[in-house]
């Protein structure tokens, strides 16, 4: 249980706290930049409101491609190895089990096809 609440926190953590400002400040850099180009002659005021509507329409934007993103990176990379960890340490666990059959089942469904990746506990990876 412990497990999956820290990999559910951590997953929501990155996708809607660390990376979303990161992309919205990167946009309004650039979007400033090159504002120039397409709307010349603007006062200093009419600039700063235009560069945060821009930055507050990116946040729909980028949503779904960051959160799809982040779950897809950390279901291939974290969930495995924690998982893999987790039964080694503990082998008798039944949430161990439950949780890395889940994670084979999600991934399989988002790879589309049984993945040959999965670890689970009682097996070698090899």
């Amino acid at each position: 249980m412990y497990l999956s609440l820290y990999t559910i926190s951590t997953k929501n953590i990155k996708a809607s706290v660390v990376i979303p400002p990161l992309f919205i400040n990167r946009g309004c850099w650039l979007f400033r930049r090159n504002m120039h180009h397409f709307l010349p002659a603007m006062s200093a005021t009419r600039q700063n409101w235009v560069v945060s509507l821009f930055g507050l329409s990116l946040i729909p934007v980028i949503f779904k491609p960051i959160d799809t993103a982040v779950h897809f990176g950390l279901n291939h990379t974290y969930v495995p190895c924690a998982d893999a960890l987790h039964s080694h340490y503990f082998p008798s666990s039944a949430t161990a089990t439950t949780t890395t059959t889940a994670t084979c089942k999600h991934l399989s469904s988002v790879l589309g096809s049984e993945s040959s990746s999965c670890i689970s506990p009682g097996s070698t990876n090899k």
